[in-house]
Formats: C-alpha cells, sequence, structure tokens
C-alpha cells in the first residue's frame, strides 16, 4: 500500500511539471520506420463485462497531459468497448500487455526511437500492478496500468506506422492518407481477425534493416 500510495504522489508531481511545460510547447509524436510486433493486437482481450469507470479517463489525462495526442483515439478505442479491460482476464495480465511492456523497454534494441512519454512512469505503474495479490482490477494501480497500457499502445503504434505499405493499407480498405488513418478503426480491424497477414518486418526504408543490424553490432562493441 505505501508504495502504490508513494508511485501516485510521483506520478501527480511529474504531471504537474510537464503540464507547466506543454503550456510553452506542444511536441507531436516522432514518426519513424520501424518494424511491426505482429502478436501483440490479435492478444488484446475482447470486449466483456469486467469493466472499469469512464470517471477515471478524465483523472488519467489531466495527470498526464503529454498524452494529449492520442486522447482522441484512446476513447474512440474504449467507448466502443464500453470500457471494458483489454490488457487482462481473470488471471491477470494477457500476453499481450506483457508483450507490450517488453517491446516499449526495447525497442533501442532494434535501433529505434524510445522516446514515447511517460516509459518511467509506465514501469513504476506496470511493477505496482504486477505486484497487487490477486490481481484485484478493481484497485486503482491496476486500473491506471490498463490505461496506460493503451496510451502507450497508440503511441507505439503512431511511430511504427511508417512501416505499413501501401498494398497493405489497400487491403484494409483504407485508400487514405497516414495523416487521415483511424487508429481506433485500425486496432478494432486487428481485433476482428479480418488482416491476421497485415503486419509485415519489412520497414519503409530498405536500408532500415542493414541499419539496425549495424547499430546492434555497434551497441555490442561499445559495451564490452
Amino acid at each position: 500500500m505505501k508504495l502504490k500510495f508513494q508511485t501516485l504522489v510521483c506520478l501527480f508531481v511529474f504531471a504537474g511539471i510537464f503540464s507547466h511545460c506543454t503550456q510553452k510547447e506542444k511536441r507531436k509524436l516522432p514518426a519513424i520506420a520501424g518494424d511491426v510486433d505482429p502478436n501483440i493486437p490479435q492478444q488484446i482481450e475482447p470486449a466483456s463485462i469486467l469493466k472499469f469507470d469512464s470517471s477515471r479517463a478524465n483523472q488519467f489525462f489531466s495527470a498526464f497531459p503529454l498524452l494529449e495526442n492520442i486522447k482522441a483515439d484512446w476513447y474512440d478505442f474504449y467507448r466502443n468497448r464500453n470500457y471494458s479491460f483489454a490488457w487482462s482476464d481473470t488471471s491477470g495480465f494477457t500476453q499481450a500487455a506483457q508483450n507490450l511492456h517488453n517491446r516499449i523497454n526495447n525497442l533501442t534494441d532494434d535501433g529505434l526511437d524510445d522516446s514515447l512519454y511517460y516509459r518511467t512512469e509506465f514501469n513504476h505503474i506496470y511493477d505496482d500492478a504486477s505486484s497487487l495479490p490477486g490481481k484485484d482490477r478493481k484497485d486503482s494501480i491496476y486500473i491506471l496500468n490498463e490505461m496506460m497500457l493503451t496510451a502507450q499502445y497508440f503511441m507505439y503504434t503512431r511511430q511504427i506506422y511508417g512501416a505499413l505499405s501501401a498494398k497493405q493499407l489497400k487491403e484494409l480498405g483504407w485508400n487514405i492518407t497516414p495523416k487521415k488513418i483511424s487508429y481506433p478503426e485500425y486496432l478494432n480491424s486487428i481485433l476482428s481477425g479480418a488482416d491476421s497477414g497485415i503486419f509485415s518486418k519489412e520497414p519503409i526504408y530498405p536500408q532500415y534493416g542493414y541499419l539496425k543490424d549495424y547499430l546492434k553490432k555497434y551497441k555490442a562493441i561499445d559495451s564490452s
């Protein structure tokens, strides 16, 4: 209990600092080319009767103002599933939650930009929620972790969106520009299973794969 209390206090202090900063300058999420993890979306839980109170959403975005860029997508996603849990079942965290947590913390291993907002806070929340006995989804930390997982997922999706080719977009039935794409619809399409083969390991730039391999070798030499 003491650990969770300290975590929440630290988070809201951080939120106040970041809120002040964003009043001076609103940054856009960085756009990069990268690989898509094909396993995460298909493992997200379908909508169910297990829900959290929608009133917590406003508190969440007030505490983490830098998530404003994915706020609309986040709300669309949860409204469509009536605020039911996406990252846990009766046994606790799903494999998708564990995969996403691992992916967010290992982006640099693939030479990707790891500048997702609130990654440190996300790790603290995830660890606290993981330590809860019985994985009680009524606990504030557990609900906070659910909301942050979805926020991290949408930020991650925006960053790696460049990995989707025009052909793959056409397979989805979207002859539109990336700027106009609906990320909640994209996620829901994946969840429906209609486009199970949509993901590709091929980056948007052919040279990217070679660069990533050299980066890994460089890091190995630098750490030796």
